[in-house]
Parts: C-alpha cells; structure tokens; sequence
C-alpha cells in the first residue's frame, strides 16, 4: 500500500509539472511574437555573425506571471513529495546507469524491440524521468519531425 501512496504522488507531481508546461509553452509568443518561429533566434544568430548590436524588446509581464507560476510550482512538488523520497540523487543515477547498461545489453542480444521492457526500468528507477520525457518530445518532437 505504501508504495502506491508513492506512485500517486509521483503522479501528482507530474501532473503539476505537465500542468505548468501546458500553461507556459504554449504563450511563449506573448514573450515576443516571432520567438515559436524562430524568426527571432535567426534575427539574433545573424547579428551576432555580423558582429552588430541587436536591440530585442521582451514582454517583462509574462515573464514575471512565468516567474511567479514557477516560485509556486516548487513548494507544491515538495509538499507533494515530502517524505516520500526514498532514495538520494546518486542512489537513482547510479541504477540509472544500470538500466542503461542492461538496455544496451537487451539491445545487443535481442535488437530493438526485444529491449524495449528494459528502458522501461528507468521509470520504476527515477519516475519524474518519465514527465522529463513527455516535455522534451513535445518541446522537440516537432523539430524532428519537419527535419527528419
């Protein structure tokens, strides 16, 4: 029973952490309108290549809303996981690293599909790694998708 307690509070927090990301990620255009583009970042990279000065004016109330957003997220992921971290920092990287060797060897011996129940240890292991996952792939899974 306790570890279900756990895993619900895992679960909780990575609500909230998906919950913050939904919110915040899909405005980033109120911080400047050709930041999503990218407009903004290729306007930057060829001042910068030219050595010139670029003046860029941000929205300073959502990054503040955004700020403010974040200085509550973390109480609320403590709060959420107060006693019910069972293992330190080196603790989770080290069987992190475990898994990852274990992968490589399924990976090797049985190829890819054969490994995948594997990989799935890393989230037994270190269980926010899962919500780690989800924001990367949607932060960058459309890059691959139109460059790949």
């Amino acid at each position: 029973m306790e570890y279900l307690n756990i895993w619900s509070s895992y679960i909780s927090a990575s609500a909230l952490i998906l919950k913050f990301y939904v919110n915040h990620v899909v405005r980033f255009n109120e911080i400047h309108p050709d930041l999503p583009s990218g407009v903004l970042q290729n306007n930057l990279r060829a001042s910068i290549t030219k050595k010139s000065n670029a003046k860029v004016t941000l929205n300073a109330e959502f990054g503040d809303e955004f700020n403010a957003s974040y200085k509550a997220l973390v109480p609320a992921l403590r709060k959420e996981l107060k006693g019910k971290l069972k293992w330190n920092f080196t603790t989770i990287l080290v069987w992190s690293f475990i898994v990852r060797f274990a992968w490589f060897a399924a990976i090797t011996k049985y190829g890819f599909f054969g490994s995948i129940g594997t990989s799935m240890w890393q989230f037994v292991f270190a269980p926010l790694s899962f919500v780690v996952c989800v924001l990367r792939f949607c932060t960058n899974g459309m890059d691959c998708i139109f460059h790949y």
